[in-house]
């Protein structure tokens, strides 16, 4: 997205499931960032919570955003309500993370206008219309390809094989 690429810097934090969630965090809060991303799967939702619940504490206006099938819909279940600066992501991250990204950099965000979110205001869910589904995979860039894992210390690929790109009827 180029709108995003002028104007966001990206840090990518990587670290195994056996790390302290509290160190995590630490790490996390020195890389003085406006917005973190999380990615949120059964095996590491107790971890991501607790390291929601102390960025929130040491910055409670941080945004947060949390994709992923453990959250994707379930944003009461992990959210609590006056939460207004954590959403989730409901749907494929690659487009409504652009777009929630592109909405943060205007003068008067409002998530409203971000297809695919669920976020509070105060004590009301908002959940926004689901985005359309990316129809050609060649349309999100490889970060492989791209080089963006390039010099990190990635030793595995995750390759998601449940994507349903259409349905033939007969």
């Amino acid at each position: 997205d180029a709108e995003v690429g002028r104007s966001v810097d990206f840090v990518i934090h990587s670290r195994p499931v056996s790390y302290p969630a509290e160190e995590l965090a630490h790490e996390l809060l020195s890389l003085d960032a406006d917005v973190y991303a999380l990615s949120c799967y059964l095996w590491n939702m107790r971890r991501v919570q607790a390291v929601v619940a102390r960025l929130t504490a040491a910055r409670p206006g941080v945004r947060i955003l949390l994709g992923g099938p453990q959250v994707m819909h379930h944003i009461a279940d992990y959210v609590a309500p006056g939460l207004d600066h954590v959403a989730v992501a409901n749907g494929e991250g690659e487009t409504i993370f652009a777009g929630y990204l592109r909405q943060l950099l205007r003068p008067e965000p409002d998530l409203g206008q971000v297809a695919g979110l669920s976020f509070w205001r105060g004590e009301t869910l908002v959940t926004t219309a689901q985005p359309d589904r990316v129809r050609e995979l060649d349309e999100i860039p490889s970060p492989f390809a791209a080089g963006v894992f390039d010099g990190h210390d990635y030793t595995f690929a995750v390759v998601e094989t449940n994507r349903e790109i259409g349905r033939a009827h007969v």
